[in-house]
């Protein structure tokens, strides 16, 4: 992924004359990818005319990442469904993941944190903010043309910080420099 060349984030779901006029889901593709970029971020909206909730999708990818995501299945797909940034030596280690599902019926997704380096962490999808528990694998069930971003934490040794609202890294790369 390059991060020299930033791509408008296009999240609307109304036409301004180009057509293009994207489902939530589509949306979330869209975020997802630029989230796991690293680079630069441009957005091409009339945010005061986007819902809330594409609003949002747009406001939690700042600050970016600044660290590109690499392709998990490269060799078995012909575009990559599973890609992640691995964060674990961070003062506030985490992998952050992201799923994709560019078919048009339901996909049933499971990646195991073996993958990562990890026995077992703490599950958490980003976009709705859900723990998914404690587990050896991401297990979750993608809607047609879409994505979700998780983030693994280690299990920590003693109580932390979990995660905030506030971005695509849940406040992982902003409290913790």
């Amino acid at each position: 992924m390059q991060i020299n060349d930033p791509d408008g984030i296009v999240v609307r779901n109304y036409n301004v004359g180009d057509n293009f006029i994207a489902t939530f889901d589509e949306a979330k593709i869209v975020t997802s990818m630029i989230a796991c970029s690293g680079g630069s971020l441009l957005h091409n909206e009339e945010l005061n005319n986007l819902e809330e909730s594409r609003l949002k999708l747009v406001q939690r990818l700042y600050p970016s990442i600044k660290v590109s995501a690499r392709p998990l299945d490269y060799f078995e797909k012909d575009t990559p469904t599973v890609v992640y940034i691995d964060r674990l030596k961070t003062r506030n280690p985490y992998v952050f993941v992201a799923l994709f599902n560019y078919k048009d019926e339901k996909v049933n997704k499971e990646v195991k944190t073996s993958n990562f380096n990890l026995k077992r962490g703490i599950i958490i999808r980003v976009y709705d903010n859900k723990v998914l528990g404690i587990s050896d694998s991401i297990k979750d069930t993608l809607n047609p043309h879409s994505s979700e971003l998780y983030l693994i934490i280690p299990i920590p040794r003693k109580p932390e910080f979990l995660y905030s609202d506030i971005n695509v890294t849940l406040g992982r790369e902003l409290f913790f420099l």
